[in-house]
């Protein structure tokens, strides 16, 4: 289904209007500081984090050598995940997420001011639609980058540690509980795609409105 939509999107008038709205952002270096800086942080402390909480359960209970830190207690490490909802379970994806809601924040009022605010503020609207193509290809054209932006901060990461965690795992995650996994997967598109609505229609709203940048 999700491949079939994407063919669909590709061979859409929209797209063009998406893949050099995707470019525009791409090309800002302000983008990527911002991405690097607000956004990669959280990934990485989730990444290595749940790595190490999965280590310690490996220990069997015993203390054991973390590098050059010294001796860690296991126990401690396993107390500290259930508390922070590091066990791979629905709450530390929707963790991740919630921590990446201030980068996307950000991310989306830089890309909503370039994709949209630019274009009502210069007049570029009109040429938009001077061409063969609806206000409906303009709006999905657009909705199509604003939700490239949040599934490269919030719903592809997701999808990354969960994978992780399924391979540190070994076997007796992805093959001993393979449905309650593969629900999870689920859960974690379905959550990414609530998001992508949501926001990208927000978004869309708050550019059209707000006809100067600044606000935003």
């Amino acid at each position: 289904a999700l491949l079939g939509s994407w063919v669909l999107v590709v061979r859409s008038r929209a797209w063009p209007i998406a893949r050099a709205s995707i470019v525009l952002l791409m090309r800002r270096w302000l983008f990527w500081v911002i991405f690097v800086v607000t956004a990669v942080p959280p990934f990485l402390f989730f990444f290595f984090v749940l790595y190490l909480f999965v280590w310690a359960e490996d220990q069997g209970g015993t203390a054991g050598q973390m590098g050059g830190f010294g001796f860690v207690r296991p126990e401690f490490l396993e107390a500290v995940a259930k508390g922070l909802k590091m066990d791979g379970s629905p709450e530390t994806y929707r963790n991740f997420m919630s921590f990446e809601a201030y980068p996307v924040m950000i991310l989306l009022a830089l890309a909503g001011a370039l994709l949209v605010g630019n274009d009502v503020r210069h007049n570029s609207l009109a040429f938009y639609l001077s061409k063969p193509i609806s206000r409906w290809d303009y709006v999905i054209g657009k909705g199509i980058a604003v939700a490239f932006v949040i599934n490269l901060i919030t719903t592809f990461p997701a999808v990354i540690l969960w994978l992780e965690y399924g391979f540190i795992k070994q076997k007796e995650y992805f093959l001993d509980q393979l449905v309650e996994k593969a629900d999870l997967l689920v859960g974690i598109l379905a959550y990414g795609a609530v998001l992508t609505v949501s926001l990208t229609c927000m978004l869309l709203a708050a550019a059209t409105w707000l006809r100067r940048t600044v606000p935003l």
